[in-house]
């Protein structure tokens, strides 16, 4: 649950981002045909006035010109004189500028024209001592023609943010969708478990009341069945109720020293009945007497129990299941070997998810006679993972499978 709610979150931020980002570059597109925009206009100034006059000086316009040698005229005649205008309008036309403008002499420099959006250029004299004469062009259409030149960029912006931002938007809606199912089928799974538990403890209670009560039904098989199979229903819904409550955080391990043999010849001699049935042999010599480890003795004895429950199922002989550990590094390396049928490697990477099992052997025969809701694998990779370790499968042909599982030692 938590990895979706930050799938969620973390597309949120990057949807947010792409967005500013796209805004971002818009105006900073803005910005530079506005640039453009101005450079174009004191380009065809300055071209006209040299056209215009012998020689000319033109003011520097938005930084970029320097100047050019010109006659100054008067502002009347620059005024009535349609040759200049129709001289600008051909060099705005060859920079394609196709807008309506105004134009304007003066003797005296416009303040703030950048802002006002007033383009100037200054004719200078030379054999008077008349005052300088500004041309002055002002564009009341500039902003409706930048954005005509944006269009290419700001449509395609435009409908890529809509399209992420829809895909986005369904896709958490079904991530959220499939988060409420989830909670939906964990509330029904923990509801049904509680519910299964109840009336399986009372035929437990009654078959063990009524094998006290008659003594001649003690070793009847029919109560045998009925109190071996009601055990293998019980101990499976304590599992599902137990991974409910680890993947909830309503679990605290409750972490002591362990001693690692004595854990392992705990774990045989509560399995023995089913090593026996079996007629497996069960191998712990290559385990040292002073291996240690911290951690919950109740989930790590689930764990490995787990682990040789799975080696006696899988076995289409007299199971065999070797157990080593030796220290490494910073904690302690625990080697389950068995002689089993084996795991494909195609499944290998499936085996630790829940309600998984596996449907065939290492052979590709399938596999019909073990049963089980597949809670085994993730319960232990679980556990493992809770105490800071990790656990691992490899494979080795027919020869069975090996489980490796690190766990820290007791000095980490």
């Amino acid at each position: 649950m938590k990895k979706i709610q930050l799938l969620i979150a973390a597309s949120s931020l990057a949807v947010v981002a792409l967005i500013a980002f796209q805004i971002q570059w818009i105006q900073h597109s803005n910005e530079l045909l506005d640039e453009l925009f101005e450079d174009k206009v004191g380009m065809a100034l300055c071209t006209t006035v040299e056209q215009q006059s012998a020689t000319a000086c033109c003011e520097p316009i938005q930084s970029l010109f320097d100047f050019l040698p010109v006659s100054q005229p008067t502002c009347e005649v620059l005024q009535k004189d349609t040759n200049f205008r129709q001289t600008l309008d051909g060099v705005l036309s060859f920079y394609d500028i196709g807008l309506d403008y105004n134009l304007s002499f003066t003797n005296e420099k416009l303040e703030d024209k950048a802002e006002n959006g007033i383009y100037s250029c200054a004719v200078a004299p030379t054999e008077t001592d008349e005052n300088d004469v500004f041309v002055n062009v002002s564009f009341p259409d500039k902003e409706t023609f930048i954005m005509e030149k944006m269009k290419a960029m700001m449509i395609p912006s435009i409908l890529i943010i809509l399209f992420i931002s829809s895909v986005f938007l369904w896709a958490n809606y079904a991530l959220w969708k499939q988060k409420r199912q989830a909670e939906i089928n964990t509330d029904f799974y923990n509801n049904m478990a509680h519910e299964f538990r109840t009336p399986l403890t009372n035929i437990g209670l009654a078959s063990k009341m009524l094998s006290k009560k008659h003594k001649d039904l003690k070793e009847n098989e029919l109560l045998k069945i009925i109190g071996r199979e009601n055990a293998k229903l019980v101990n499976q819904i304590e599992r599902v109720l137990h991974l409910a409550k680890v993947e909830n955080g309503e679990y605290h391990l409750q972490k002591e020293s362990l001693n690692l043999k004595s854990l392992f010849n705990s774990v045989h001699e509560e399995m023995e009945m089913q090593i026996e049935a079996k007629e497996a042999h069960f191998n712990i010599e290559n385990v040292s007497d002073d291996l240690a480890i911290y951690g919950d003795k109740l989930h790590l004895g689930n764990v490995f129990k787990n682990l040789l429950d799975n080696a006696l199922k899988y076995s289409n002989e007299e199971p065999r299941i070797d157990i080593s550990a030796h220290p490494n590094g910073k904690g302690i390396h625990i080697q389950f070997q068995d002689n089993g049928i084996g795991i494909p490697k195609c499944d290998q990477k499936n085996i630790f998810e829940k309600f998984q099992r596996m449907p065939s052997d290492s052979n590709g025969k399938n596999i019909k006679n073990c049963r089980g809701f597949g809670l085994g694998l993730s319960y232990v990779k679980m556990m493992v993972e809770l105490h800071n370790g990790n656990i691992k499968v490899n494979n080795n042909g027919k020869q069975g499978t090996q489980f490796e599982i690190f766990l820290p030692s007791i000095s980490n």
